[in-house]
């Protein structure tokens, strides 16, 4: 849903009903360590394939068939590639490892997260995620269905948490990020004479979204 929408949270207990979907789950194991899809593609589908919801997984291109074969619930779309942007507008929650394009564009359409990841520097990116309240870090490699599962409905049933996102969110888009780069170039390149006066970055207090309770 979009932000700001509200929905009531769908029962598990009812089995899976696609023609009554009324939450939408995006999963990706990122872009390049993606091969070994017992990592966190089958454990999450494992965990939300056979619920109240839409759940859409993108596995970048590796082994796409062999999920679809497996993972044949109706309300569960697999896919190698698929437009995050197009995407994310309608999405209730992504479940990734942390990587910071997709957490960066995530945020920008006020998704929150779960996230499953510790190499590559996405250790660092869950942490702060987690501590700021925007996403549940679940501090692993190789998450188990049931914590996703968990994971999963303590974001789905936390809208303080949803507002914090949603306020990121709108941090993000007072960016105009070409002019930023290209006034950051032209200070570079040109001396700080021709610095635009205004700074190029400014500081943005995490305290100012981070729950306080």
């Amino acid at each position: 849903c979009r932000s700001g929408e509200k929905r009531s949270r769908p029962s598990s207990s009812a089995g899976c009903r696609p023609a009554f979907l009324s939450w939408w789950k995006v999963e990706c194991q990122g872009t390049v360590d993606n091969r070994d899809q017992d990592k966190l593609l089958v454990p999450a589908l494992e965990a939300l394939a056979c619920d109240d919801v839409l759940v859409v997984a993108v596995t970048g291109g590796s082994g796409t068939d062999a999920l679809r074969r497996r993972f044949t619930s109706p309300n569960v779309i697999i896919a190698d590639h698929i437009d995050f942007a197009a995407l994310f507008p309608h999405t209730d929650l992504f479940v990734c490892n942390g990587g910071n394009g997709s957490v960066l564009l995530a945020l920008a359409h006020g998704v929150p997260l779960v996230l499953a990841g510790t190499r590559e520097g996405k250790n660092d990116i869950n942490a702060r995620l987690a501590w700021n309240g925007l996403a549940v870090d679940l501090r692993t490699e190789h998450p188990k269905p049931t914590a996703i599962a968990r994971a999963a409905e303590s974001v789905l049933d936390d809208p303080a948490m949803r507002d914090r996102v949603a306020r990121v969110s709108e941090q993000l888009a007072a960016y105009d990020s070409v002019d930023l780069v290209t006034r950051g170039i032209l200070s570079s390149v040109l001396g700080a004479k021709t610095a635009p006066s205004e700074p190029i970055v400014t500081h943005v207090d995490p305290a100012s979204f981070r729950s306080t309770t």
